[in-house]
Order: C-alpha cells, then sequence, then structure tokens
C-alpha cells in the first residue's frame, strides 16, 4: 500500500536495524486471502489494460483526440504504472510456501509478503493515475463528442478491470486495519529493506 500517513498506523513506531533480517512473516488468514485476491484482479487487470492500450481503436481515439484539440490522458504514464505492477506479479505465486500456522495465521516467504505489499503499492498508484487522468483530461468530453457525431468508440475499455482492482484494494485495505497485530508486533516503516 502507498507509504502515507494513513498506512503508518500499520507499522512499529520504531525502525529495525539492518542487522535484524527477515525471511517469513506470520499473518492473518483473510488479510494473506485479501492480498491474494488482490495481486488475481491486478493481473487481471494489467492484462487488459495492455489489451486496451494497443488495441488500434484506443490508440486511434486518443489520437483523434488530440488532432481534435482535446487535452488526453498521459497514456505513457499508465503504461509505465502498469508496467510496475506486471514486474512484481511476474513469477508471483503467493500460495507457494504458505504455510498454515494455528487457526487463523498464515506464514509466507517475507519476499512474498514484500512482492504483495508492492503490487498493492502499485496498484494504488495506477487507480490514482487512472481516475486522475480521467478526471484531469477531456477524455470522456471526447468520447461522447464521437457518440453524438455519430461515431462512437467502439474499442475495448478496462475501467471494470480498474474499479474490480479499486474494490480488492479497499478490501485489503480495510482487512489489514482489522488484523493489523498490536504495536508490540508490528513490522517496521522499514521492513521492506530487510527482507532476504
Amino acid at each position: 500500500m502507498a507509504e502515507d500517513g494513513h498506512m503508518r498506523r500499520f507499522y512499529s513506531d520504531r525502525p529495525w536495524h539492518g542487522s535484524m533480517l527477515i525471511s517469513r512473516i506470520i499473518i492473518h488468514r483473510d488479510l494473506f486471502l485479501a492480498y491474494v485476491e488482490l495481486a488475481q484482479a491486478a493481473k487481471v487487470m494489467t492484462e487488459r489494460m495492455d489489451e486496451v492500450l494497443d488495441h488500434p481503436k484506443h490508440i486511434e481515439l486518443i489520437n483523434g483526440g488530440f488532432r481534435a484539440g482535446y487535452k488526453m490522458p498521459n497514456v505513457d504514464m499508465i503504461q509505465g504504472r502498469n508496467w510496475l505492477i506486471k514486474f512484481y506479479l511476474d513469477g508471483l505465486d503467493p500460495l507457494a510456501g504458505a504455510e498454515r500456522v494455528g487457526k487463523d495465521q498464515v506464514m509466507i516467504p517475507a519476499k512474498t509478503a514484500r512482492a504483495l505489499h508492492l503490487v498493492a503499492e502499485y496498484s494504488a498508484s495506477m487507480i490514482d493515475g487512472v481516475v486522475g487522468n480521467i478526471h484531469r483530461s477531456q477524455y470522456m468530453p471526447w468520447i461522447r463528442t464521437l457518440r453524438e457525431a455519430g461515431d462512437p468508440y467502439s474499442g475495448p475499455t478496462s475501467l471494470q478491470e480498474v474499479f474490480n482492482l479499486w474494490s480488492s484494494l479497499a478490501t485489503a485495505t480495510v482487512t489489514h486495519a482489522h488484523h493489523a497485530p498490536d504495536l508490540r508486533r508490528r513490522l517496521p516503516e522499514n521492513w521492506l529493506k530487510l527482507v532476504i
């Protein structure tokens, strides 16, 4: 998840020293499942986003908007964020190495936890980028202009997949808040640097 003030409440109030390395992490089963669902939603979204951004009709939609003088979304930024999510998803199998510990906990490799965390963080950035780009641009007015001119956009879209990802991210965030351990058992904010 994004490293902002809102998320700081999930961490220990003291950093750990670099000599304290993390190889496995124990988390609540529901939190683990929420992150697995988030990773699956991110995979679907990134594949669909590639299909949309590479589709000739969408490319022409963006280029046509620019030619007509409309302010269009920053597609390069969206592609870059999509690439980052795919980078952390590449080879990620959240279930590999996961072991049930007790009734409600799962122990997972710290590298898996880090990858899931970064998928969540970059998914939040992607959602912000897509929604913000649509809001700040004239993407929707351009689509409306085409429709009113009798030439509606008929190419693929990925908004449903983005909103599905947003929903999964919200679920993971709420689950994280619900199952955060007490302060003395929390990871430090610098935990990503301590993973081996």
